[in-house]
């Protein structure tokens, strides 16, 4: 388990660099031979001719951004599709296109997601395609995330980091101090549920794969990793076991909210300030004030609790330009993917004139979303800022190439959790679920105890 208190912000990027790329070989190499099989994209066009490409996304302000590059690129031009989001959304129609020959260009693919497309042999190995110095552009976290066996599959974007958002008026009604801690969050959570009769500090939380994959993360899990070319499953970690064990005895001790994350029922609770707190990610920032336009002014924002109250995050959203193997011309795609994710003309419309909170990652195109962001929601305080603290914390992590299916089965299970069913059998029922896809798709797999 990472030790974020004895430990350097550099020894912990190192060790995330060795963590992604070990952790990446054998998904590299069933990418590898999938590419190879299948053939791979052109090259950039003679002098003179223009590239046509396409561009499939469900993005906010991604029709605009592209209006831009197409005003400004002569020799490039993009035509944008706008597809739904979700696995059984856009993510399938992608896969079912590129299986007939028909995909697009350019796509955008989740962290989360784009091992799958990379094993699948749809995506372009970009290594030689995108220079040094223009990686050195974008925070390094989320270029080892896109980057897989020392490979780089894409573009990153923005990268969600955890975050806690908090109702600050009813934490001082109360006598709340905000938590550094998840012991002080636990304690906290006892006393309101203790003391304010049909209030709790938070809801369930973890009933969300993608939260509960984060707050393992944030503890030092590594769910998935390699030796040699077999992958090795790490669902009952220490890590993950002090995570699930935490969250489960919240629940047992009715400290929690049972309404279900991302439900009408939990809005309508944190509406009434019968939840406090909202633990999400950076890109909240914007949505609270979106479906709290009443509350300005009564939210704080703050780095999510930690273990050892240190800053650390895990992985909780965030996409990437990934470019198709059969993309018309690679080059052309890749410019047009490294222009959409630092140029100012292209996140200014992905910022919606204020009413995003992505954390991109180019660091120039940072200050653009923080110039963009509309703080006053609460009451100017530095948001950004809280981000780039938790982002200075942000734990190494790879991904499994069977993430899509994994996350159906493992949302499926925790819909129990509070309800009957455990975080430990969800858990166990996930790891059973990637050990079947792995093994199905020839990969040498070995759950450890």
């Amino acid at each position: 388990m990472t030790d974020t208190n004895s430990s350097t912000g550099a020894e912990r990027r190192a060790r995330s660099r060795a963590a992604l790329r070990t952790g990446a070989l054998a998904l590299s190499a069933l990418a590898l031979a999938a590419t190879t099989a299948c053939g791979g994209g052109g090259t950039s066009s003679e002098s003179g001719e223009v590239t046509e490409l396409t561009y499939w996304s469900w993005t906010k302000g991604s029709a605009e951004a592209v209006e831009a590059f197409n005003k400004s690129h002569d020799d490039i031009q993009v035509n944008f599709e706008e597809i739904p989001s979700g696995v059984d959304g856009g993510y399938s129609k992608i896969s079912d296109a590129m299986k007939a020959g028909n995909g697009p260009d350019v796509f955008n693919a989740e962290y989360v997601a784009l091992p799958s497309f990379v094993a699948a042999g749809n995506v372009a190995d970009i290594t030689e395609k995108v220079d040094e110095d223009t990686l050195k552009g974008y925070d390094e976290q989320a270029v080892e995330l896109a980057t897989l066996g020392d490979k780089l599959w894409a573009v990153p974007y923005d990268v969600g980091v955890q975050t806690m958002f908090y109702r600050k008026d009813l934490f001082q009604k109360y006598g709340i101090e905000v938590p550094k801690t998840w012991d002080d969050f636990a304690a906290a959570a006892r006393k309101v549920a203790k003391e304010q009769p049909g209030v709790k500090l938070a809801n369930l939380t973890v009933d969300d794969p993608a939260n509960l994959e984060a707050m393992t993360q944030q503890a030092g899990a590594q769910w998935f990793s390699t030796s040699g070319d077999t992958w090795k499953l790490g669902f009952n970690d220490e890590a993950t076991q002090k995570v699930e064990k935490y969250w489960q005895g919240l629940a047992d001790d009715k400290a929690l909210s049972t309404a279900a994350s991302w439900s009408t029922g939990f809005n309508a609770e944190a509406s009434k300030g019968k939840v406090l707190t909202m633990l999400l990610a950076s890109w909240q920032a914007a949505y609270q004030a979106d479906t709290f336009p009443d509350h300005s002014g009564k939210w704080g924002v703050a780095p999510m609790p930690s273990w050892d109250g240190q800053p650390a995050s895990g992985v909780f959203g965030g996409s990437t330009y990934a470019v198709s193997k059969e993309a018309a011309d690679v080059d052309a795609a890749v410019e047009f993917s490294t222009w959409m994710t630092s140029n100012e003309d292209a996140i200014t419309p992905r910022m919606g004139d204020g009413t995003s909170s992505a954390y991109v990652v180019n660091k120039d195109a940072r200050e653009v979303a923080k110039k963009s962001f509309k703080a006053d929601y609460y009451g100017d305080l530095d948001v950004y800022g809280i981000f780039e603290e938790s982002a200075s914390g942000l734990q190494p992590v790879t991904f499994g190439p069977t993430m899509l299916s994994m996350n159906k089965t493992l949302g499926d299970e925790l819909k129990k959790f509070g309800h009957g069913g455990t975080l430990a059998e969800a858990i166990a029922a996930a790891e059973a679920s990637a050990q079947r896809e792995m093994s199905g798709q020839g990969l040498n797999v070995e759950a450890q105890d």
